[in-house]
């Protein structure tokens, strides 16, 4: 028989496995780290950038350059954007000291009483992870899913592997992203796994062979565009967090909430009841 629909696979001989895979409950979902599961540190890293531009001797970032400091990897962000240099060499060293400073700003905000650091910026960033801190509803709504048995995958694009299961181990949420039926370790995608960053859609299809899911029956949650861009690409439905852009820049998004906890699991699997399957056979018009 062809195939009936985006998550069907012909292949498989089990037919209660294959009808399985028809139902919208058969998904899973990926988050983005800073913005999603933690606080977003946005303006820590632009200042900590701003900072080490001027100690460069370097033109001081424009705005329009700034907005992408927390939403490309740094290696990227020094070559395409600030412009520094390419020699590999001198960028992981740029990379390393912004990290210094990141950290050094997160530890006087501590000093001074403020909100707090939000950990190193992961390669060469050292300290700082106990400063983080779940958004609301987060837990809530992990557990939610994991009752319903959805696997889920963790991204970011500050951190290597290592350091990225460091941090989701210490905030105690690394158990929802891990599955012992499937020997892979943790669902994480970090900087090191991937060439590029959202909106290129490599990280979205990575966490999708990690979670054996199709892109079109994953739902991304983030906080910005680039991820709209990357399910646009892939298929995927993106479902986006207000508090970084307003919600009008949004309406691409298959879904725009205020927490995660104002969704729910039927909400999830409505974001794929109309979706339609070039593979299937068409429909015979009866004359």
């Amino acid at each position: 028989f062809p195939p009936v629909g985006v998550a069907d696979d012909h292949t498989i001989a089990n037919p209660l496995l294959r009808s399985q895979r028809l139902s919208t409950g058969w998904f899973g979902c990926v988050f983005e780290l800073e913005g999603v599961l933690v606080n977003s540190r946005e303006a820590e890293h632009r200042e900590a950038w701003t900072k080490l531009a001027k100690e460069r001797g370097e033109r001081p970032p424009a705005e329009l350059v700034l907005k992408y400091c927390d939403l490309m990897k740094p290696e990227a962000f020094i070559e395409r954007q600030l412009r520094w240099t390419r020699d590999p060499m001198e960028v992981r060293r740029i990379r390393q000291r912004k990290g210094e400073i990141y950290d050094e700003i997160l530890e006087e905000q501590k000093s001074l009483g403020g909100r707090g650091g939000g950990g190193g910026d992961g390669i060469g960033g050292g300290g700082g992870l106990d400063e983080f801190a779940l958004r609301d509803g987060v837990l809530p709504f992990l557990n939610l899913l994991a009752d319903a048995g959805v696997p889920m995958a963790a991204i970011s694009n500050a951190y290597g592997y290592h350091d990225l299961c460091g941090v989701l181990s210490k905030i105690g949420i690394l158990g929802y992203f891990e599955d012992a039926n499937d020997g892979q370790g943790p669902h994480v995608v970090a900087a090191d796994d991937v060439r590029d960053w959202l909106p290129d859609p490599e990280p979205l299809e990575r966490a999708c062979d990690l979670m054996q899911r199709t892109p079109k029956r994953t739902i991304v949650f983030g906080n910005n565009t680039t991820v709209t861009e990357a399910c646009y690409e892939k298929g995927s439905k993106a479902v986006l967090l207000l508090g970084r852009q307003p919600r009008y820049e949004m309406q691409n998004a298959d879904s725009v909430v205020e927490k995660l906890t104002d969704l729910t699991i039927a909400n999830l699997k409505n974001l794929f009841a109309d979706e339609t399957s070039e593979a299937a056979e068409p429909e015979r018009q009866v004359e």
